[in-house]
């Protein structure tokens, strides 16, 4: 649990052109890692069927790295992780504010998991 709560603080967005991307879009995407938490390899599972998703979705893996190192007792090698688009409204980023929407939730993540 952790590890997911360190890997959760370091989350970071990445931005894509909101006119190019449906809400309903969702990657799939499937993360090798080492030990020591660094990137062995990223397979897209399942393409969100745009190019600009998949792309920035590869950008945040990437700009994620290293994930913290899973404890060995634990057996995890492979991650699989759904990705949906949220829209940002930047006037809305203040105290108090809703500023993160998505199709799914007011939170912007999903409860799918493999």
């Amino acid at each position: 649990m952790e590890a997911l709560r360190e890997l959760q603080a370091r989350r970071q967005y990445v931005h894509v052109n909101p006119k190019k991307v449906p809400l309903e879009a969702e990657a799939i995407v499937s993360i090798r890692a080492a030990p020591d938490g660094s990137i062995v390899s990223v397979t897209l599972l399942r393409s969100s069927g745009n190019d600009d998703l998949d792309e920035a979705v590869e950008r945040g893996i990437a700009a994620a790295a290293p994930l913290p190192a899973v404890p060995h007792a634990l057996h995890i090698a492979r991650i699989d992780m759904h990705f949906h688009p949220v829209r940002v409204d930047p006037l809305a980023l203040q105290p108090g504010q809703p500023g993160i929407h998505d199709a799914g939730n007011s939170e912007g993540r999903s409860s799918d998991s493999h």
